[in-house]
């Protein structure tokens, strides 16, 4: 999902009168999201003044191009078709929809997953999407340490991943990621152990965001356990927590998300294609009732969207409430793995956001009541074997689907 670097090393110290003033981060953004720029320059600078602290074991050292020294580049594209026509306009090789860095460029890409108004809506970037950003600046950072550069490529993985949370750095440590919902930086603890003689992060069928945890956590107990400069040598190969299987994952699966810490806002953001679905906090229990404004953004030809509700002993039997990008509800309950498919058409209008739409869930005994305008669904849940409470996970397929609880 990131970027390899290459090794590179190169004799020469840099001068002390130009650590003040070298590493400005040159910033491309699309014109739609200008207003994160303040936000994501201070990011820069937070995670530049304290990188010095931690990396201080791997000395800084004059790069071989100059333009490494006083100017490094970030690009955002802003969707993935723009990241397209950015790698072949720059000649880059790679895959352009995911965040990479070209060491010798002193360049890193981290394109947005859609152009869309209701991501440009929000007043700051999603907060996975800060984490690959975060993770970017790191590599950046590293490009004058030749002997960090010198690790295996899981260590400087997992190092720039530990650099994703917001407090990274602070006193002068880097701690494990942490492991709260909704875990999006703590993925390997939900992950089947390796096999034998596999170490941590290195299943190839493992998504690049569990491997990249499990690398973090790897490197974070190493830099703990060994203070020389190459604590790679004598790491750990495991990681501690991991849990037999993946089933008791409660969180999100997939990029890219936002949510707010009172808990009452969510968005989620897949690139087109893909599917991105996030376990919300909130259940529905007996009594319960819960109210949401449902808003798709516009931007794909077919985004879909909706909630599922399932109980805590089974996801193979739940109940789908469908929303499409013209307001359309469909709701059902559904079983077995595979999840049925329905498409609400309506045209495409990428800069205005669908029609948004208020959803009551209403648990009464052990009956449930989906309501919405004029709309009015019923299901007992003992019929279709389920039992409360209810766990609530939100869904978008190619597009951006935005919550509101009222």
């Amino acid at each position: 999902m990131f970027a390899v670097l290459a090794s590179c090393a190169n004799p020469n110290p840099i001068p002390a009168e130009e650590l003040a003033q070298d590493r400005f981060l040159h910033l491309e953004l699309p014109s739609r999201y200008e207003h994160w720029r303040p936000q994501l320059e201070r990011e820069w600078a937070v995670l530049r003044d304290r990188f010095d602290d931690i990396a201080a074991r791997w000395p800084r050292q004059a790069p071989t191009q100059a333009p490494l020294t006083l100017t490094l580049r970030l690009a955002i594209p802003a969707d993935s078709q723009a990241a397209r026509l950015f790698y072949s306009t720059a000649q880059l090789e790679g895959t352009p929809e995911v965040p990479r860095t070209f060491p010798s460029l002193g360049l890193a890409v981290v394109p947005l997953p859609q152009d869309d108004g209701l991501l440009a809506a929000l007043p700051a970037p999603p907060q996975t999407w800060l984490h690959g950003f975060r993770h970017e600046c790191a590599h950046l950072l590293s490009l004058d340490r030749p002997t960090l550069r010198e690790a295996p490529r899981w260590f400087q993985e997992g190092f720039a991943e530990l650099w994703c949370a917001e407090d990274a750095g602070v006193d002068g440590q880097l701690a494990p990621l942490p492991d709260v919902w909704p875990r999006w930086g703590s993925y390997a603890r939900y992950w089947p152990n390796p096999s034998a003689g596999q170490a941590a992060g290195d299943d190839p069928n493992m998504p690049a965001e569990v491997a990249y945890s499990a690398y973090a956590a790897r490197v974070a107990q190493s830099l703990m356990e060994n203070h020389d400069a190459k604590p790679w040598l004598q790491a750990p190969r495991q990681i501690p927590g991991a849990t037999p299987e993946a089933q008791g994952f409660h969180g999100l699966r997939g990029r890219h998300a936002d949510w707010d810490s009172g808990q009452t806002r969510f968005l989620l953001a897949s690139q087109p294609g893909q599917q991105v679905d996030l376990d919300l906090p909130q259940e529905l229990d007996r009594g319960d009732s819960l109210s949401w404004e449902l808003q798709l953004g516009r931007t794909s030809l077919q985004p879909e969207a909706g909630i599922i509700l399932f109980d805590a002993d089974s996801q193979d039997r739940r109940i789908r409430i469908r929303f499409g990008r013209g307001g359309g509800l469909a709701v059902y309950p559904e079983q077995g793995p595979q999840a049925q498919y329905q498409a609400f058409e309506s045209l495409n209008d990428r800069n205005r956001p669908g029609r948004l739409r208020v959803l009551q869930l209403r648990l009464e005994g052990e009956t449930l009541h989906v309501l919405s305008e004029d709309f009015r669904r019923t299901f007992p849940l003992a019929e279709h074997g389920l039992r409360p409470p209810l766990r609530l996970r939100m869904v978008v397929v190619d597009g951006v689907f935005r919550l509101l609880k009222r």
